[in-house]
């Protein structure tokens, strides 16, 4: 998860090797250094709909460069690794796994959501990280977190953790810190802040043995289920957040597909531990 060397050449070149806050210097939409080459591939290749999304939108990217981060997260990693541990060939999070003896195995819907996230949001793991023959698989995402504050409150999150992130409700999905692998979808909540600017986190994180969540009343306000280190969620994308309409879990019945073209257009919401966030960059947008 370290910047790889063309970036950190970059930086070095613009005299900010040290520093945490490093300011990307072009354009994300059409920029040729090699840290905005790198974070422009990042966003587009990190499923969902943000192949397509206008990157000129984009006022301010602030690329993070965290060592103290970065170790945290991979002993985060190791640990869960250890927790999760295959079983009779199984990973953690496959449905037949004993951690999913508790479940409908019958329920489409949870099925759905389960392969809804693991299709439509593909593992960004190298090669050179790809779990071996007998060890965890896991899904490590780029996602997006919409933030209500101001800048400087962003740069102090992405320093000490999303533990001090200040939430506004119970959390319909469950009590944790909300993220979304669809950046229009986090940035639709940043933009009800009321300020100036919106502003969202992309972090990178692990997923082992997620939680589907298929009935609000089930898992509001309630900590993240024992068994797993997230809570996922397929809901109404940000366009009809807007609209006004219900952010419930919509039953895979109802999502847009080539099958289903008059669906509901949906996104994705992954509720999890502070740990579990590994901040990469801050982009700020006029609203």
């Amino acid at each position: 998860w370290r910047w790889p060397p063309e970036c950190e050449s970059e930086w070095a070149r613009l005299g900010a090797p040290d520093e945490k806050f490093r300011i990307v210097p072009e354009p994300l939409d059409n920029g040729t250094s090699p840290v905005t080459v790198h974070i422009r591939q990042m966003i587009q290749t990190s499923g969902g709909k943000n192949g397509i999304f206008n990157l000129a939108l984009v006022s301010e990217c602030i690329a993070i460069h965290n060592d103290s981060k970065l170790h945290a997260f991979n002993s985060w990693v190791d640990n869960q690794k250890d927790n999760y541990k295959l079983q009779n060939g199984l990973p953690a999070c496959h449905p037949e796994h004993s951690m999913y003896a508790h479940f409908d195995r019958t329920s489409a819907h949870l099925m759905a959501t389960l392969h809804w996230l693991t299709t439509t949001y593909p593992s960004r793991l190298p090669s050179s990280m790809q779990p071996q023959v007998g060890e965890t698989p896991y899904q490590s995402l780029l996602v997006y977190h919409g933030f209500t504050g101001n800048l400087d409150e962003a740069k102090h999150v992405c320093e000490v953790g999303f533990r001090v992130v200040n939430k506004r409700n119970e959390g319909w999905y469950g009590n944790g810190v909300y993220f979304s692998p669809d950046l229009s979808y986090a940035l639709a909540y940043a933009k009800d802040s009321g300020r100036e600017h919106a502003i969202v986190i992309a972090c990178e994180i692990a997923l082992f043995n997620p939680y589907p969540v298929c009935d609000v009343s089930v898992m509001k306000g309630k900590p993240i289920k024992g068994c797993s280190d997230a809570h996922v969620a397929v809901v109404r994308h940000a366009d009809n957040l807007r609209e006004g309409k219900s952010t419930v879990p919509i039953p895979p019945s109802e999502w847009k597909s080539e099958h289903n073209p008059e669906g509901t257009q949906v996104s994705t919401e992954i509720v999890i531990d502070h740990l579990n966030a590994l901040p990469r960059f801050i982009l700020v947008f006029e609203k």
